[in-house]
This record gives structure tokens, C-alpha cells and sequence, in this order.
């Protein structure tokens, strides 16, 4: 669920997502279905890439001694705000900046700050938000990527740095630090993201943006928002969807609890 973006050219183009407005956004290629599907080697490359990443970093935070990691999630926090944040500028710098599109206030966006937050910190919120977020969300844009991305281009390796990151970090920290969801976990993340969902809705209605996708749905054939009724209601489902993907991401840590064995809750 992020926000459309261009490939640096001129044209920004126009198009309709919700009740509230046609209004221009910046696109890198065609948004109009989902052209970087399974089979395309630049989609399966970040895909491979991101499961041998996520191998790696599991195993070296549980290897590797506290020093060496920490310099770890430090590079990492680093390489996903300074990914984002570079991409908050490019529109500043290609003349393509809107505060309906230009601001990093779509979940996958937002989490990337979080990630970097959780690996500098392991603050037991933000982490929790991280794993929640990553595992559920972020996810989904990974697999289903809702515009073309040249294999090679910046809008590419930005789009899977920011994706790839978050997922990387969430497992680092918590099957590789073990930094797990604590007691309550769930229900932690499902309020902050009904808090934030809330204020982004409120910045969407003032500014008559379409950040989360809560003012439409993105073009048809993107994304898994197909499957869902039509506005407002997918809303609500997408809503009971988070509920129930958090609940099944926090149910092994539950059985290590209601089994005696020992659940690490770092974090504070």
C-alpha cells in the first residue's frame, strides 16, 4: 500500500481512485495492472533475494555475538531511512513533490522508519509494530508490486530496499535477536495502526489525498484489494484482515508461552 511514484519524467499523471477527487500523482510506468508480475525476472530476483537475506540475518543474530549484531541492525536502520528519505526528496527534486503524494505516510512508507527505529532502539513497541506491520503488510507489497519497475532503475532498487528492509529487519529482530511479541502484542498493534489509519484518514479528507488507500482503491489489477468489497466497506474488511493476520503472527510465540518455554521480551 504505497504511494504511486515516477520515474523522474515530467509527465505526472491523472487518475481517479476514490470519491473525493481525480488528482494527479507521479507514476513510474504503467499503474494500470499489474505489469511486474510473478514470472518477470526483476520481481523473482527481489523475491529470491529477500528469502536468502532474511536466512542470513536470522542465523547471524542468533550466531553472531551482541557487538557484531548491533553494527548489523545499525547498517540496516541506516539503509532504510536513508532509502526513504531519498525518495521523499526525489519528488522535491524532480519538481513532482505534492502533499497528496509526497509525504511517507502510507503504511509501508511509515514502516520503514519504524524498522530503523526498532533496530536502533529495540523499544518493545516499535518492534511489535515492526514485526506486525512487515509480516502482514509490507508483505503484500513485496508480492504484489502495483506498478512496473525496470529492472535496474532506481525506482526498482527503491521499491525492494524499502520492502525487502522491513520484512529483513522484523525477522532479524525478532527469530534472530529474539525480540518477540510480548503479552498483549496484538492488540498493542492493532490499535496503533486503527490510531493511525484514523489520523491518515482525517489528512486524506483535509487534503483530498489517497494516502493507506483510504480515500479508493488503487487501479483495478494491482493489488489484493480486488478481492474486497468497494469503498467504504473493503475498509472494514481490510481492517478484520489485519486483526486476523496479527493474531496468526503472534500464535507461536502464545504456544511458547502456554508451553513453560522461556519467551525473550527484550524490548521495552
Amino acid at each position: 500500500m504505497t504511494a504511486s511514484r515516477d520515474s523522474g519524467g515530467a509527465a505526472i499523471r491523472l487518475w481517479s481512485t476514490g470519491p473525493w477527487c481525480a488528482r494527479n500523482s507521479p507514476n513510474p510506468g504503467n499503474r494500470q495492472g499489474n505489469v511486474n508480475q510473478f514470472w518477470s525476472v526483476g520481481h523473482l530476483g527481489a523475491l529470491a533475494f529477500t528469502a536468502v537475506a532474511i536466512w542470513a540475518a536470522v542465523v547471524a543474530g542468533r550466531r553472531w555475538p551482541s557487538r557484531r549484531s548491533t553494527w548489523a541492525a545499525r547498517g540496516l536502520a541506516g539503509a532504510l531511512v536513508v532509502n526513504q528519505t531519498a525518495y521523499c526528496l526525489s519528488g522535491v527534486w524532480n519538481g513532482n513533490w505534492s502533499i497528496r503524494y509526497g509525504l511517507p505516510l502510507n503504511l509501508c512508507d511509515l514502516a520503514a522508519f519504524v524498522a530503523g527505529g526498532a533496530l536502533l532502539w529495540r523499544r518493545r513497541r516499535l518492534v511489535e509494530i515492526t514485526y506486525f506491520w512487515g509480516m502482514a503488510a509490507t508483505t503484500m507489497g513485496l508480492l504484489w508490486p502495483d506498478r512496473s519497475l525496470p529492472l535496474g532503475s532506481y525506482w526498482y532498487f527503491e521499491y525492494y530496499i524499502d520492502h525487502c528492509g522491513v520484512i529483513i529487519a522484523a525477522l532479524f529482530l525478532v527469530c534472530g535477536l529474539g525480540y518477540v511479541p510480548g503479552k498483549g502484542a496484538v492488540t498493542r498493534a492493532f490499535q496503533a495502526t486503527l490510531a493511525y489509519a484514523a489520523a491518515v484518514g482525517v489528512f486524506d479528507l483535509a487534503t483530498r489525498a489517497n494516502y493507506f488507500n483510504l480515500a479508493g482503491k488503487p487501479p483495478r489489477g494491482t493489488t489484493p484489494l480486488d478481492l474486497f468489497a468497494p469503498w467504504p466497506w473493503y475498509i472494514i474488511e481490510a481492517a478484520v484482515f489485519a486483526l486476523l493476520a496479527f493474531a496468526l503472527l503472534a500464535l507461536p510465540f502464545d504456544r511458547e508461552e502456554r508451553a513453560g518455554t522461556p519467551v525473550l521480551e527484550q524490548a521495552v
